[in-house]
């Protein structure tokens, strides 16, 4: 999660509510809004300051690839717990083991979650399969594979 702080654009939501305001979205989900206001910090002090994020963005990129190029794809739990409960996933206390899934947010590497198991509680325990750059369907196959071997998913008992 530090990382992804250090990396990704710290904008306070300003950027996201733009964008859904851009293509209509007039009313965004409590749970969504609360996302947004995780984000908040202050503005970059200018263009240095952003320029230095998108290099160390770019070498974050840089060395995840060269990772990457002895393998096909990258196995990796969802995070490092179980599921939580709805409409707690941006609860703060939460926020400390997503970190699996924002490498490939940073990289924009194809990734597919499955859900591979059920936690005692009853939540999905998923497995992440991350891919090469355009190959999507390595990262599809994969994931259609550990599906059928586990099981396939397997709606709640509610």
């Amino acid at each position: 999660m530090q990382r992804f702080r250090r990396l990704a654009p710290r904008q306070g939501g300003v950027g996201g509510r733009a964008f859904l305001r851009s293509i209509g979205t007039e009313r965004i989900s409590p749970l969504f809004e609360q996302s947004l206001g995780t984000r908040a910090a202050p503005a970059m002090a200018g263009i240095t300051e952003a320029l230095a994020a998108f290099a160390r963005w770019d070498a974050f990129r840089n060395a995840q690839l060269a990772f990457l190029q002895g393998y096909d794809a990258v196995l990796s739990p969802v995070a490092p717990y179980v599921a939580p409960a709805h409409g707690t996933s941006f609860d703060p206390a939460l926020q400390r083991g997503v970190g699996y899934a924002q490498n490939h947010n940073l990289t924009g590497w194809p990734a597919v979650a499955v859900r591979v198991g059920t936690s005692p509680e009853g939540m999905p325990i998923g497995v992440q399969v991350a891919a090469h750059p355009w190959r999507e369907d390595v990262a599809l196959a994969l994931g259609r594979h550990l599906e059928a071997s586990f099981g396939g998913f397997a709606p709640p008992a509610i």
